[in-house]
């Protein structure tokens, strides 16, 4: 068990609403950095949302819930879906920019998925 870090001021946790063109873009772009990343640390490129069009990410059936600047900047996501008759919660993926990617946000953004980080990997 972990002490999670202090939230970064004026950061939100809230639904994102991915019917809004530009909410969805941004959703899209975060998540293909983090996948990128994710491709190259375990050398392997062919996850499936790598490929995915906005399009594609768009029309799944997923809640989304986000971590959002105060410029409205999305720092982080999560996406699920629920199986009310089976009462199953399946996480589909999270996500978030990583410090010293393009379009990354401060390291104290990064603090909100990865509050105790090993201060090696940083």
């Amino acid at each position: 068990m972990f002490d999670a870090a202090p939230m970064p001021s004026g950061v939100l946790i809230r639904e994102l609403d991915l019917s809004d063109a530009l909410v969805a873009s941004a959703v899209h772009a975060v998540g293909l950095r983090a996948y990128a990343v994710e491709a190259e640390l375990i050398c392997f490129d062919g996850i499936p949302a790598l490929s995915e069009t906005l399009q594609e990410m768009t029309a799944r059936p997923l809640r989304w819930l986000g971590a959002v600047t105060g410029e409205g900047t999305v720092a982080a996501f999560v996406a699920w879906r629920t199986d009310t008759g089976q009462h199953i919660t399946r996480i589909d993926r999270v996500c978030a920019d990583l410090p010293g990617s393009a379009g990354a946000l401060p390291p104290a953004c990064w603090t909100i998925c990865w509050p105790r980080w090993p201060a090696q990997a940083k």
